[in-house]
């Protein structure tokens, strides 16, 4: 068993606890919610879908979703097909987004881009081992990347990039949740 807590807030520091977790790092009152992994050798968990601000994101094929998460990850990586559905749910609710095949951003700063008042962005996941559900809520602010390219113009440094992306190699039936997803929570890793 180990623990991780992986901070983004300079002001918190970020933990790896071997052996155990520590009951303490658990935000008060919330509860550790116990999850079994999708298949026996791997840490994927599985995902029923997504919602982007009341939108749900439109799957291909019928199967749950693998979820791995990668902490040494930067950022979320959707299969290709899924990121496309993901921008085009963003659109719904940004009119000033832009997207393209392999990235979306705001012709603004961070600091501009205001979060709606609807829901955040909310994965459902699922333990196959006990049937329960977990949602999974990233709130946008957390997702918003600044463009800190050594070689970018002002108007580019101006920009706002969000941080999911498509990931091109791979299974197309995972989603990978990087750092700045899982900044929010305190994970713990159990064999047993």
């Amino acid at each position: 068993m180990f623990a991780l807590y992986t901070s983004i807030d300079s002001d918190v520091p970020s933990s790896l606890k071997f052996g155990g977790y520590d009951e303490s790092a658990v935000a008060p009152g919330e509860n550790l919610t116990w999850l079994h992994t999708k298949e026996n050798d791997s840490w994927g968990l599985a995902a029923k879908f997504m919602i982007v601000f009341d939108e749900t994101v439109r799957m291909e094929g019928n199967d749950p979703r693998v979820i791995l998460i990668e902490p040494q990850m930067p950022y979320m990586y959707l299969p290709k097909a899924e990121f496309k559905h993901f921008a085009e749910n963003l659109k719904n609710v940004y009119e000033d987004i832009k997207c393209k095949a392999t990235f979306c951003y705001f012709e603004k700063s961070c600091e501009n881009v205001n979060e709606p008042d609807e829901e955040k962005i909310r994965i459902q996941i699922f333990s196959p081992g006990t049937g329960d559900d977990f949602e999974l809520k990233i709130s946008l602010e957390r997702l918003l990347v600044k463009n800190f390219d050594p070689k970018a113009t002002q108007e580019d440094l101006d920009m706002c990039y969000l941080g999911v992306f498509p990931q091109n190699e791979g299974r197309q039936d995972v989603w990978y949740l990087g750092n700045l997803i899982l900044a929010e929570y305190y994970l713990v890793f159990d064999m047993d």
